[in-house]
């Protein structure tokens, strides 16, 4: 039951990144590495997700990441 869940989550994981990205590739480190990154939400409930996209910039070793909110 555990590999057949994991299996269709990577399938819903997949599905989203074609829906938000598009035809956009992912960031590069070169294009992220040693620069200040804005990341902006228009909303955070829980804060999963900004700490799952803090995390990811995180690998791309940028100088900053500074979030943005609306409050």
């Amino acid at each position: 039951e555990l590999a057949a869940e994991l299996a269709a989550e990577r399938v819903e994981l997949q599905r989203r990144e074609r829906a938000y990205r598009g035809s956009r590739p992912s960031l590069s480190t070169a294009e992220v590495a040693g620069k200040d990154v804005l990341l902006v939400d228009d909303g955070i409930a829980t804060g999963f997700s900004m700490r799952a996209a803090i995390a990811a910039l995180r690998q791309l070793q940028p100088a900053r990441i500074l979030v943005a909110v609306p409050v």
